[in-house]
């Protein structure tokens, strides 16, 4: 369980920080962290990451999105 959460927030943190993300080191550990909790975690974080996303545009927060389903498929 604890190699498949440092990867989901290595991944995440990539992920984020590869489509220009404020914060992608702190939601990348905060992905990591809930992805502890089975179905609702993941689901919380991709919550998280959308809504902080929408702050810098609509744009970005498909692209956060997608990086998110990306790292849960």
């Amino acid at each position: 369980q604890g190699v498949s959460m440092l990867a989901v927030a290595l991944v995440t943190t990539a992920g984020l920080a590869a489509i220009g993300m404020p914060l992608a080191v702190s939601l990348g550990v905060i992905a990591g962290l809930l992805d502890f909790v089975p179905y609702i975690g993941p689901i919380v974080s991709g919550v998280l990451i959308v809504a902080v996303a929408l702050t810098e545009g609509e744009g970005m927060a498909i692209a956060a999105a997608l990086v998110c389903l990306g790292v849960q498929q």
